[in-house]
């Protein structure tokens, strides 16, 4: 889910969640989550603040460790 500045997962039965990433003063999530098939992923869109050519990236989220990315556009 992504709430306005969170993105964040939370357990089925409610009782537990996690914080994969909060809006901070460079960028901030705005929606389009997807999980990988293997469940393994998160993938989202996120706007850029400040000092950008292409202010809209993907971010990707390994949930295994936590490693948190944002993927170049084409040049």
């Amino acid at each position: 889910m992504t709430e306005g500045k969170k993105l964040y997962t939370v357990a089925r039965d409610g009782s537990s969640g996690d914080i994969w990433m909060e809006e901070d003063e460079t960028i901030r999530p705005i929606g389009g989550v997807a999980w990988s098939p293997d469940g393994g992923y998160i993938a989202f869109m996120a706007d850029r603040k400040q000092n950008c050519s292409q202010c809209r990236v993907v971010g990707v989220v390994r949930l295994s460790n936590r490693l948190l990315v944002y993927l170049d556009g084409p040049g």
